[in-house]
């Protein structure tokens, strides 16, 4: 992959990559070839993406305020997951929600052991 250049933050670098690897159209609609990488460049593209998404998970939120009451509720502020199965995160949030829909599906006479 392409160097980081001096004082250039992590998202401009893949911005600039992005246009290198997929093509842009400058200011005035000159449309400019991309650079596909091949062979092991582009696993290693491939890998470096999947890198890079897996440490941004949960950086970002969304935040959210009941409609009914809207005055009188304070916004409630979510975090944006990858929903990715190598991400650790997201991974305990699935088996938290999975562990939840087996308990409310067990009836009195099952008992779930973990």
């Amino acid at each position: 992959m392409q160097a980081r250049l001096p004082g250039e933050e992590e998202g401009a670098r893949w911005l600039r990559v992005d246009h290198w690897l997929k093509g842009y159209k400058d200011e005035h609609g000159k449309r400019f070839p991309g650079h596909p990488p091949t062979g092991l460049n582009a696993e290693a593209a491939k890998w470096e993406k999947q890198f890079l998404k897996l440490r941004n998970c949960q950086s970002e939120w969304i935040g959210y305020r009941a409609a009914c009451c809207e005055g009188r509720t304070r916004p409630v502020a979510v975090p944006i997951g990858c929903n990715n199965r190598m991400c650790t995160l997201c991974a305990w949030h699935r088996s938290q929600v999975a562990r939840v829909r087996a308990l409310n599906r067990c009836s009195t006479a099952c008992t779930i052991r973990f």
